[in-house]
């Protein structure tokens, strides 16, 4: 997968905005917190440039190893639960985290992810792609549709009260 992530991270925010609303957290932030978290786990593209020099796999590197995500995941939802959904700031850990998660499995699925690795140790990797009878890339474009259609909704929604009030 290398273009569904930020579609895959629009579509699980939109989606999941009603769930936060006792949060007090705009759409937009909530949003935007959302898409950068599901390509955080490519931030580590910086340093397999410029640094490593392309030497090992890109998920070989600790940002792409399910238990650290999982972990993040948890103390983010536990952050929520304690606070009572009170504030925004624990709602906006909760879905970058959770996109980010979501980034793996979608790896999962174009790549291999290594599900069983902790830090400094690599396990087994894991990959679907060899078992599904399509590509990936038709689940990619799927995700590209299914964002393209969720936004394309909010647009025409926004445009008739725009136009309403008009």
């Amino acid at each position: 997968m290398q273009y569904a992530h930020m579609p895959a991270g629009y579509i699980i925010s939109t989606l999941l905005f009603k769930k936060f609303g006792k949060c007090n957290v705009s759409y937009r932030k909530f949003i935007s917190y959302g898409m950068i978290g599901a390509v955080a786990p490519d931030f580590d593209m910086i340093y397999f440039f410029f640094q490593d020099h392309i030497l090992h796999h890109t998920h070989r590197f600790y940002s792409h190893y399910p238990i650290i995500w999982l972990s993040l995941l948890l103390l983010s939802a536990l952050w929520m639960l304690f606070d009572n959904y009170h504030s925004q700031y624990p709602a906006l850990a909760v879905i970058f985290t959770l996109n980010g998660f979501f980034h793996l499995i979608l790896d999962t699925i174009g790549g291999a992810i290594y599900w069983l690795a902790r830090p400094g140790m690599v396990g087994e990797s894991f990959a679907i792609e060899q078992y599904l009878p399509w590509s990936s890339a038709s689940i990619e474009l799927v995700i590209l549709l299914g964002a393209l259609c969720l936004s394309g909704k909010k647009l025409i929604i926004y445009l008739y009260k725009v136009i309403d009030n008009l």
